[in-house]
């Protein structure tokens, strides 16, 4: 009697067209939340393979597998890319203006080779897997309809993505507790003074000298108020003022942004930027208006969720589990790990003997060798989670 094929064997199979289904993504990158190209893949995807669906606000996908009354996981794949001309030179390089720098063709592929080898060993499943496909993380949207969905449908017990990682070594996977990635949030601090002519200062209130203050102040923030011990930065990136040479405007406008890890120092962190803010501006008879947008909280794995991730990697030929520094960048797979216990694996994409190029930029490719192991390990998370075979 022919004995059943492993989860890595179906993999196996399929492998060749998964590969296939990332250079097709990869040649027709889309950005934010409108991605019906994109969207059109993977729901052919998952017609084909006969998993259900729905269809979200933001061009969310939500595939369904396995029975009620378990356990239940959501697997994360990020499907938007970014605003950058492709110079690879790859025979599939994309040639719309934007590209797939990031990896997020891979996510979409192992979300789809995940979904079919769920499929197909759905009788052995003890709960359900929700596959979200979501939109706009690169814009920091694209997470709420998802995570509405997942509330409507009671929740899940936990959450998983991974990241493919341009640092860390291919067949390598980066799963540590805690914060992982940066929270963030933008600012804008608007400095109103009085208008006027160059040639009488006496006559006006230059609110561009308090704004210029104001940008170098806010600046040693991270040093004088969150502890040594938790990273965190601030940051302007623009300072603009004025139309003329010998005019005083009545405004400046700073535009900038904080990046921080422990929960907690973005309350520390806005306090401190709109004291300042408002302080420097008065001194120099001026106003400061703050406004805080788009926050993003810390991603942060949750300890059990290492535990049972790193049990799954040792089971997976040509998978080993390693440490890797925390990341200054930021994922909206925070807003899911807010909610629910998770991890994000950074599965590394760095071939040996080949030159690697940084997410977001023009030449970055990743290993698709790699694409198997991510699937493999999202289909034994699943598995073995709803089965109760990870130790807590």
């Amino acid at each position: 009697m022919d004995s059943k094929p492993s989860v890595a064997e179906l993999i196996a199979d399929i492998e060749p067209e998964l590969i296939m289904l990332r250079r097709e993504l990869h040649a027709h990158p889309e950005l934010g939340v409108d991605l019906p190209w994109t969207a059109q893949r993977v729901v052919a995807e998952l017609t084909q393979a006969g998993i259900e669906f729905e269809q979200v606000d933001d061009g969310g996908i939500v595939a369904v597998i396995g029975p009620t009354g378990g356990k239940s996981i959501a697997i994360r794949a990020d499907m938007d890319g970014l605003p950058v001309v492709e110079e690879t030179g790859l025979d599939f390089a994309a040639s719309n203006g934007n590209m797939h720098a990031c990896g997020h063709d891979g996510h979409i592929t192992m979300g789809i080779g995940a979904a079919r080898v769920l499929k197909q060993i759905e009788n052995e499943l003890a709960g359900r897997v929700y596959l979200c496909f979501q939109s706009g993380e690169e814009i920091a949207q694209g997470a709420a309809s998802i995570l509405a969905y997942l509330d409507a449908h009671g929740g899940v017990d936990e959450v998983v993505a991974i990241h493919l990682w341009a640092d860390v070594p291919s067949g390598q996977i980066a799963l540590q507790p805690g914060p992982r990635m940066a929270g963030n949030s933008g600012f804008s601090i608007g400095v109103h003074g009085v208008g006027g002519h160059g040639s009488r200062p006496d006559l006006c209130v230059d609110p561009i000298k308090p704004a210029a203050a104001i940008v170098l102040a806010i600046s040693s923030i991270p040093a004088n108020d969150v502890s040594m011990l938790h990273p965190a930065v601030v940051h302007v990136g623009s300072l603009t003022a004025g139309a003329a040479q010998n005019v005083f405007p009545s405004q400046a406008r700073i535009l900038g942004g904080y990046r921080y890890f422990e929960p907690g120092d973005d309350a520390k962190i806005e306090a401190a930027i709109t004291r300042q803010a408002e302080h420097i501006a008065a001194s120099y008879g001026a106003t400061a208006e703050v406004e805080f947008f788009n926050p993003l909280p810390t991603m942060c794995n949750a300890e059990v969720a290492v535990s049972h991730a790193r049990q799954v990697v040792e089971g997976i030929d040509g998978l080993v589990a390693c440490e890797f520094e925390q990341i200054g960048a930021s994922e909206n797979f925070g807003q899911y790990t807010e909610k629910w216990p998770g991890v994000m694996g950074f599965l590394g994409v760095k071939r040996a003997g080949v030159e690697q190029y940084y997410q977001h930029h023009p030449k970055f490719d990743l290993d698709e060798d790699v694409l198997k192991l991510g699937t493999e390990f999202f289909v034994e998370y699943a598995r073995r989670l709803l089965g109760d075979e990870l130790a807590d």
